[in-house]
């Protein structure tokens, strides 16, 4: 008797790998996928960094290059001797300035905040924020005024490569005493970066070069014989020399501030006489810029009030803040 079994067909399964569970299979299905997904995800994170870059370094490229024209274009009107050609002319370059920044925040609208600075003093709060609240004001004013087509000094002169107005007279009080500020804007001083070291690292600070050596008022009577005259010797005025660090729109190459003096005795004639020099940041020479004022009648905001006297205006010296 044949023992010997007949032999099977063989059938696919017999060549089949060993069974596994089916979660190890979906397990090794999942991690594939979320590794893609993974690497999609970098790769958009990257592409968007390297974006973000670009258009923040356009943004960039964009202001500066109008900056650069500005302070290309306004030398024209610094140079102009007649008052009223370079009111004109300095008004038309303010209004060239702001139209190419609103057509620069149009392309960059998530950028447009010319009151930035004053979330940075919402953050100091209290006495730190004061001295830098007054400046930003000042600035504030100044922005406001040119961009409503305002600009019209009361006084402008121009000497020795530099242009001081009076754009405003605004009436006050010094020491309980009634007073005036005559706000002024000045044109050309030399400025330099320089850098320093801090405990925070790399520091760069804005160095403007100017000097207000002094300020005389001389008053005549009808007959033209010497009144009353008042100076400030070498006392500096209240002065912003880099308003850029309140408003970083605001035009460059400016200095903005006020000399605050007594009121004056109503006089025939009154001559005012600005003294102001710079140093050349290159070769080192100073130059000095005489402005003179003469007024045939008296301003309202610079006469004294009927029955108050005129006390200590001999000599005033108004300390420097920044």
């Amino acid at each position: 008797m044949n023992d010997t079994q007949p032999l099977m067909p063989l059938q696919d399964d017999d060549f089949a790998p060993p069974p596994q569970s089916g979660q190890s299979g979906g397990r090794s299905t999942l991690l594939v996928g979320v590794g893609v997904i993974l690497l999609a995800a970098l790769g958009f994170v990257a592409y968007t960094q390297i974006d973000a870059v670009k258009v923040e370094g356009a943004r960039q490229q964009s202001i500066d290059q109008i900056r650069r024209e500005y302070l290309e274009r306004a030398p024209l009107a610094l140079t102009m001797v007649d008052p009223g050609r370079y009111e004109e002319e300095r008004r038309a370059l303010f209004k060239w300035y702001l139209n190419a920044l609103t057509t620069h925040y149009n392309k960059y609208p998530e950028h447009l905040d010319y009151a930035r600075f004053e979330k940075e003093l919402g953050k100091m709060g209290g006495d730190k924020a004061a001295p830098y609240e007054k400046r930003y004001q000042i600035i504030k004013s100044f922005w406001e005024m040119i961009s409503a087509g305002k600009y019209i000094p009361v006084f402008t002169a121009y000497d020795q490569g530099l242009r001081f107005d009076i754009y405003r007279m605004e009436t006050t009080t010094l020491d309980g005493e009634p007073a005036v500020r005559l706000h002024f804007a000045l044109y050309g001083v030399q400025r330099q970066w320089t850098e320093e070291q801090s405990n925070s690292g790399r520091l760069l600070r804005m160095r403007v070069n100017a000097r207000y050596e002094e300020f005389r008022v001389d008053g005549r009577d009808e007959a033209g014989k010497p009144k009353l005259e008042m100076s400030l010797g070498s006392g500096e005025p209240f002065n912003v020399n880099h308003p850029e660090r309140f408003i970083e729109e605001f035009p460059p190459a400016m200095v903005v501030g006020y000399y605050e003096i007594p009121r004056i005795p109503e006089v025939a004639a009154l001559e005012m006489n600005f003294q102001i020099g710079t140093r050349s940041v290159v070769s080192g020479q100073e130059v000095l810029g005489s402005f003179v004022w003469k007024m045939a009648e008296m301003p309202s905001e610079l006469k004294l009030p009927a029955g108050r006297e005129w006390k200590d205006a001999e000599r005033r010296i108004i300390e420097s803040e920044e």
